[in-house]
């Protein structure tokens, strides 16, 4: 299966690309292709992702990031495979990040 980000996803991949390789531009090519990784994983096996408690009903499932898991992918499935949400750094207030936004 594959997986495609959406547009949210994809500013949120570039701002922590960006933001990382401030200090360190390695550091940030190793977290974005993690983010990558986990996201084929999403795509190929579904069901390791969990239901997130800060999203009510819906096939929403959220992963944190192999290796850096203060990630986390925020997905639904799809029936070409999956849609990547969000990517999110953990410290967030996520509850009010996903209250303000439509999904």
């Amino acid at each position: 299966m594959v997986y495609k980000f959406s547009e949210l996803a994809d500013q949120d991949l570039q701002a922590i690309a960006y933001y990382i390789a401030l200090d360190n531009e390695t550091a940030a090519l190793r977290v974005v292709e993690k983010i990558l990784e986990t996201s084929q994983i999403v795509a190929d096996m579904l069901s390791v992702g969990r239901k997130p408690v800060f999203i009510e009903g819906g096939d929403t499932y959220c992963i944190n990031v192999q290796k850096y898991d203060k990630y986390l992918l925020v997905y639904e499935p799809r029936d070409y495979g999956v849609e990547i949400l969000r990517v999110l750094h953990g410290a967030r207030d996520l509850p009010t990040v996903f209250s303000n936004q439509a999904l």
